[in-house]
């Protein structure tokens, strides 16, 4: 993977839930690092062959793999690339090479 094509620096964030004074558990999303990625909108092309729509899929990301990230599912984190808040869908280890991800997510509100 060519440094060069990763040109998209975002924040991955994970929920810490935290306890109010009624006890109940509300989610915190917390920056724990930033990385630089790629993101690039998904295509009508993509999302057919990926066999989603435009409602489950909105951006692809591809970023290094990261063995520290490997053990725990993707799907416990979010992103942030400025004021986008990208939520995982699903995530691929290309070719199964622990070299790159490929991560489809959607635009949360």
């Amino acid at each position: 993977m060519k440094a060069g094509k990763l040109k998209h620096k975002i924040e991955l964030q994970k929920n810490v839930p935290v306890a109010d004074k009624a006890n109940q558990k509300i989610p915190v999303w917390t920056t724990i690092e930033r990385r630089w990625c790629r993101i690039t909108p998904m295509t009508a092309r993509e999302l057919k062959q990926a066999e989603m729509s435009k409602a489950e899929v909105d951006y692809k990301l591809i970023m290094r793999y990261d063995n520290t990230l490997a053990g725990e599912a993707l799907f416990n984190f979010r992103f942030k690339y400025g004021d986008i808040i990208l939520e995982v869908v699903s995530s691929i280890n290309v070719e199964e090479e622990s070299k790159e991800w490929e991560i489809l997510c959607k635009e949360t509100v």
